[in-house]
């Protein structure tokens, strides 16, 4: 049983994580989007505890993470139609993407760890 006012997703939110990140991630690969030349990829999916809202972490490589929101957020609507079509949900979450700067904090944190080290 779930303690009151805990932060842990109930059983249900996570099962909707794992598809909304497996499902959008393949959505960005075959979609081809007009000025993504990097690698995106989604590192995490958060859906509310009323399952109509999303945020979607994603990390990109060889491309500005900036640039990459950009133009998530310009075709949204086509990501989230995407979606409709391969869900037997009765609700899809409208999605909300955010960049995933948690890479470039572990790597702060190792060069932190390797200058200590060496010294």
């Amino acid at each position: 049983m779930k303690k009151k006012g805990s932060q842990e997703p109930s059983r249900r939110q996570q099962k909707v994580n794992s598809f909304l990140q497996q499902r959008i991630s393949e959505i960005i690969i075959a979609g081809n989007f007009f000025g993504i030349t990097g690698l995106v990829t989604i590192s995490r999916v958060e859906v509310s505890p009323d399952l109509r809202e999303s945020n979607v972490w994603f990390t990109s490589f060889n491309q500005d993470p900036e640039e990459v929101l950009a133009i998530l957020k310009k075709e949204v609507f086509e990501i989230q139609g995407e979606l409709y079509k391969g869900s037997t949900m009765r609700i899809v979450p409208r999605i909300h993407f955010v960049i995933d700067h948690s890479l470039e904090y572990n790597d702060q944190i190792t060069k932190v760890l390797r200058k200590v080290k060496d010294e």
